[in-house]
């Protein structure tokens, strides 16, 4: 199915979202976009940063009107519009977005806390011992070279400490400030190439560090 869907936070959760131009135009919905998802909108009531975020695309009207917006929905709120078109590509869509549902939470419970165990510790341990050294000469810290100052034993271990201090969340594999922490200079995110392919890490700053130090 070629419709582009991404992971958002939207009301302090993430979740799989899509954008209601691509699903207009896959559904082949013949009313003008913006007519019909303003009045879906209305019509079912569906609550702007809870079922659909809204982003304004600034300096893009050529015709020197108002900017276009983009409404960013929700899967759940994807798969009520698509239901409501009642033909076939509304029940393609909406078997698309439960795949991807169950998808998303097999993800999650992998890499809960409670399954770490099932991850090869030695790996993980030699992971962030290499990207340690790539951060050294910038002073920034991974969570391993912070576990030394802390009571925990192991990078995981403070992981999940963090994350239960609402200091950090997972998504897709990868540890974030929760969105209250992001924009104050406490984190950044790097790469590093694992086995041929790109992975995608947070460090902390000296801001970061201090902050963390504090809360623990």
């Amino acid at each position: 199915m070629n419709i582009v869907t991404n992971n958002q936070i939207i009301n302090h959760s993430i979740k799989i979202t899509v954008n209601a131009r691509d699903l207009h135009e896959f559904l082949g919905v013949k009313t003008q976009f913006s007519h019909w998802i303003t009045k879906r909108i209305s019509k079912f009531d569906f609550q702007k940063d809870n079922d659909y975020i809204v982003i304004v695309k600034k300096d893009q009207n050529s015709t020197g009107g108002r900017p276009e917006a983009d409404y960013h929905l929700t899967s759940s709120m994807a798969k009520e519009l698509s239901m409501l078109e009642n033909n076939e590509k509304g029940k393609e869509v909406r078997k698309y977005f439960i795949k991807l549902e169950e998808n998303q939470s097999g993800v999650a419970r992998v890499h809960s806390p409670e399954d770490q165990k099932a991850i090869d510790e030695k790996n993980k341990e030699d992971f962030y011992n290499k990207i340690s050294t790539l951060t050294q000469d910038d002073m920034l810290y991974t969570v391993s070279d912070i576990v030394p100052d802390t009571p925990c034993k192991t990078a995981r271990e403070l992981n999940i400490l963090l994350a239960k201090l609402g200091i950090q969340q997972r998504v897709n594999g990868v540890w974030y400030l929760v969105p209250e922490l992001q924009g104050y200079g406490y984190e950044k995110i790097k790469s590093v190439t694992r086995y041929g392919e790109k992975e995608y890490y947070m460090v902390f700053t000296s801001l970061g560090l201090d902050m963390i130090l504090n809360k623990i």
